[in-house]
Order: C-alpha cells, then structure tokens, then sequence
C-alpha cells in the first residue's frame, strides 16, 4: 500500500519560520494554540518539550493546516509543556517558532496542582466560620481529634501480659 504523501506548493520552497506562536489554557491538561502562518505553508507541526525532563521537543504526529491547534491530555498539567511550530511545503520544512509555555496557574507553586488560587476557603461575608467537616468512627459517632485504641501486649501462649 503506498503511503500519503504530503501537499506541496510546487516552486513555494521551504516556507518561513511561523510567528506569533500563542498558547492559551482551556483548562488544566488543554492547550490552544494559535500562531501566524505563510502562503508558502501548504501545513503546520507542532512540536511539544516536556520543561521537567530536559527532553528535546518531539514532533506531534499531526500536521494541521490551519493556523490553530487544541492539545489535550498533557498531564501533569498544561505549564509543564513548551510548544513550537514548524511550516511543511512538502518534504521542505521551516525551522522551530519561538518555543512557548502555558502560564501557571496561580497557587501556592506546586507544578503538580490543579488551577486555583491555592487559598483555604474563605469564611462567608457575614463573618460566621465555615462548618469544618465531621470524621466518624464505625459505630458513626464523630471524633473530635486522632484517638488511639489502648494496646494489649499478648505473650507467647495468648495470655494478656
């Protein structure tokens, strides 16, 4: 079975490097990303850097012909990743865009937490505490603090010591 070949503006050459590269966070794990293209690009490949391991940045298996890309699933979060783009005419492929990453969401800094503000939970405006939750035991009674069931040293033949 012959392979897909890719589009190709005869006599464009190798289209310029994108600019403009942009990378807004739709949530979490999902990026868009958005970049300014050329006439020259019959297609676009976004290439994606993992910041925490040192890794090169490793070409996505898509070449998309618009000039916008989602990204889903990057996981542990979206400001962990760098992104560039490259313009394709054929077999004739432009350099790597000005690497971007997604901002961290603001927060107490931990890159493994999940957007918010990293804040506790404000009291309500009328300055009444917010209820703290209620831990029970077995038997459904709530427990006030940690409690510790006394122990039993048991010798050898079972008798209590």
């Amino acid at each position: 079975m012959p392979g897909v070949a890719r589009s190709v503006t005869v006599g464009a050459g190798t289209p310029p490097v994108p600019t403009g590269l942009k990378v807004t966070s739709t949530d979490a794990t999902t990026v868009q990303l958005s970049w300014t293209g050329s006439g020259q690009a019959v297609g676009y490949r976004v290439w994606i850097r993992n910041v925490n391991d040192g890794s090169p940045p490793k070409a996505d298996e898509y070449v998309v012909n618009e000039t916008s890309r989602v990204i889903a699933y990057l996981v542990p979060g979206v400001w962990n990743y760098a992104f560039c783009v490259t313009a394709i005419n054929g077999e004739a492929e432009s350099g790597k865009s000005t690497c971007v990453t997604a901002a961290r969401p603001p927060g107490d800094g931990n890159p493994s937490r999940p957007p918010g503000d990293g804040n506790p939970p404000r009291p309500p405006a009328d300055g009444n505490a917010l209820p703290l939750p209620t831990v029970a035991n077995k038997q459904g009674n709530p427990l006030s603090a940690p409690t510790r069931a006394p122990r039993t040293l048991v010798a050898s033949a079972g008798q209590p010591t």
